[in-house]
């Protein structure tokens, strides 16, 4: 039994623990000391919403934070923001149902940090979740689905989706503003008309195995230089699958396509390494200059397989297949290609090389023309097979001022070789015979 007033000592550690009370309570079980030392949960109440609100919630009439609105609760007002935070960074967990039929389902005006659990719902006619004035983290398991951005963060922030989850927008998915952003998707991200992820101010993106970006226009758009894109999903845009518009990274080892290209870069220095498929009805790859491609995968467009601008690089791997409706390859001047793969044409030509470019092939090279250099001054080595699939075709023609065409042990030309250009030239290195026709070429060349 306790002797002595047990509240004497309330702002004095020795007033509670004094004579005969230090013996009896040192024999208490943790369990049972009273409540005199706090769990960091409870020094740090959680505000609880567990009743519906037919009007806007303001967090401030329930404290400091962090605040939860409990499953089974609605709130769900006529008009206006269904929650709102100013001031400070709030933090909020939602496992209710937060409606807001005319205006922001989440509204968190200083930035801060939102959980949206699974079973739960944000729906809104503007935007589901918007941060605005600093940046903020959204983790959602639920659902979130908005008229115009599913989630907005103006100022840049992270947004985690996770499987089971879905996130929607009519106009974006979701939004980074100017700030960085970082996101991550396990769930289900889509749009009606614009993006569905947007990388505005630059970041990352990555999609899970099992995630799904579905654009009205992109399904993912990167603003700024640097930003990276990784994919092990599903990506697909109504126009575009990706949307670079610079020095961007995109390693794509999934699914991605476009409803004209399935990734584009209008920039220079994106580099793209794809290990899955890549498709598009234009163009399944569109890089600008000096821009660099591996491939190991599946590249297919409607017109060209890839597009390469000047002083880029492409690399197509052992069991790399790049293949294009009109054209399999379309190079810009000064690009280096190295093919081990397989690239294919539909009707025009397997690859176009413009002025200055090199292709060193291993592989297999075939279409209408094999590989037409256009802009004089190609090179052309090969130990790998180039053939026409045309009868009576070129394998190789050559249009330009002083192509050369150098066939080494091991090479396979099917098709004509035809020069109607000037000064091309001929050379054969190691052993093996070379039984098709040539012509145009100058006596020595």
């Amino acid at each position: 039994m306790l002797c002595g007033n047990p509240y004497a000592g309330a702002h004095h550690k020795s007033g509670l623990l004094s004579g005969c009370a230090v013996t009896s309570l040192l024999a208490l079980p943790a369990a049972m000391s009273l409540g005199v030392v706090l769990s960091p949960t409870q020094a740090q109440a959680q505000a609880v919403i567990n009743t519906n609100q037919y009007s806007s919630v303001d967090l401030a009439n329930y404290g400091a934070g962090p605040v939860q609105i409990t499953a089974g609760t609605t709130i769900s007002p006529a008009t206006g923001t269904g929650v709102y935070g100013t001031g400070t960074a709030w933090s909020l967990t939602n496992a209710g149902d937060v409606q807001a039929a005319a205006g922001v389902g989440i509204l968190l005006n200083a930035g801060g940090t939102l959980s949206n659990v699974a079973g739960a719902t944000i729906s809104a006619s503007t935007y589901g979740v918007l941060m605005r004035n600093a940046g903020g983290s959204v983790d959602n398991a639920g659902l979130i689905e908005a008229g115009n951005d599913g989630i907005s963060l103006n100022h840049g922030g992270t947004v985690s989706n996770a499987a089971g989850g879905t996130i929607s927008g009519g106009h974006m998915g979701v939004y980074t503003g100017a700030g960085g952003g970082s996101i991550s998707n396990s769930g289900v991200i889509s749009t009606r008309t614009g993006t569905a992820v947007s990388l505005y101010g630059g970041g990352s993106f990555t999609n899970s195995a099992s995630g799904q970006v579905s654009g009205g226009y992109s399904g993912v758009y990167a603003g700024v230089n640097g930003s990276s894109i990784q994919n092990a999903g599903i990506i697909n845009g109504a126009s575009f699958g990706a949307y670079l518009t610079g020095a961007d990274s995109l390693t794509n080892t999934g699914s991605l396509g476009g409803g004209v290209d399935g990734v584009i870069d209008i920039a220079s220095g994106g580099v793209v390494d794809n290990s899955g498929v890549i498709t598009g009805t234009n163009a399944g790859l569109r890089l600008g200059r000096s821009s660099q491609m591996l491939n190991s995968g599946s590249v297919s467009g409607g017109t060209y397989g890839v597009e390469l601008g000047n002083g880029s690089t492409l690399t197509n791997e052992t069991g790399g297949l790049i293949q294009g409706g009109g054209v399999g390859v379309q190079a810009g001047n000064d690009v280096s290609i190295v093919n081990a793969g397989t690239i294919l044409d539909g009707t025009q030509a397997g690859i176009v090389l413009g002025r200055g470019d090199t292709l060193n092939n291993s592989g297999s090279i075939a279409g209408v023309t094999g590989v037409l250099a256009s802009g004089g001054y190609a090179s052309i080595f090969s130990t790998g097979t180039i053939a026409t699939t045309q009868p009576g075709g070129d394998a190789i023609s050559l249009l330009g001022t002083a192509d050369t065409v150098t066939l080494d042990t091991g090479a396979v030309i099917s098709g004509n070789i035809a020069d109607s250009g000037t000064n091309g030239l001929i050379v054969l290195e190691g052993s093996g015979a070379l039984a098709t026709n040539i012509s145009g070429f100058a006596a020595g060349g």
